[in-house]
């Protein structure tokens, strides 16, 4: 018998300046390979929302927070502001040091705790990319840190994972409250444009 408690699970959320750039151009040497995520111009962190969730699929407590900008460089795209109605301004106001996101982060990841996100590839990048560049490296991630909430009712990737049935309907849930702390008062979640067939599946994370 297994007697190891079990670490639950934290469901993740990010909000960023704007899109990733994947792949380096063709007319690069390393055309075709990853990008970096903390290669100049990729997007910056601008929200993290993390909501605990115990074995039982039970909502233990809440992160919600956005970030404050920390360089002057830090710019919002058109894009994004409408996607997620944050703005520089408001950010400035609102905003906490990354570093506090990213220890908050960095302590669901050192607790063992199964890591789960919607549309991981870019989640994952946006916390990678600000992990970088704060000097904090991000070890392996428990539980295939490629989960997608949002996927999870596949049979095959529920049982991949080990979830009974209806845990999943447990993290979709917590997804949606997650979805919904870390956008700007009264803006439109804009995670809900990427539930479509291809956009949440359990593809690995790039660089």
């Amino acid at each position: 018998m297994n007697d190891q408690t079990h670490p639950g699970y934290a469901v993740f959320d990010t909000e960023g300046t704007g899109l990733f750039t994947y792949k380096y151009p063709k007319d690069h040497p390393d055309a075709g390979k990853p990008y970096p995520a903390d290669a100049p111009g990729q997007p910056r962190l601008a929200s993290l929302a993390i909501v605990y969730v115990d074995e039982s699929m039970n909502i233990e407590r809440e992160y919600h927070v956005f970030i404050r900008p920390d360089v002057d460089d830090y710019t919002m795209t058109e894009g994004a502001q409408k996607a997620h109605g944050l703005t520089i301004e408001f950010l400035n106001e609102h905003g906490v040091p990354v570093t506090e996101a990213l220890n908050e982060f960095q302590s669901a990841v050192d607790n063992g705790r199964i890591m789960v996100a919607h549309n991981s590839q870019h989640d994952m990048k946006q916390m990678r990319g600000e992990l970088r560049r704060a000097g904090q490296l991000l070890g392996r991630v428990p539980g295939q840190p490629h989960l997608a909430a949002g996927a999870c009712h596949r049979s095959g990737g529920a049982r991949r994972q080990g979830h009974r049935r209806g845990r999943c309907g447990g993290l979709r849930r917590a997804d949606d409250r997650a979805v919904a702390g870390r956008v700007a008062p009264g803006a439109r979640g804009s995670r809900r444009r990427d539930r479509r067939p291809g956009r949440c599946g359990n593809r690995r994370p790039g660089r």
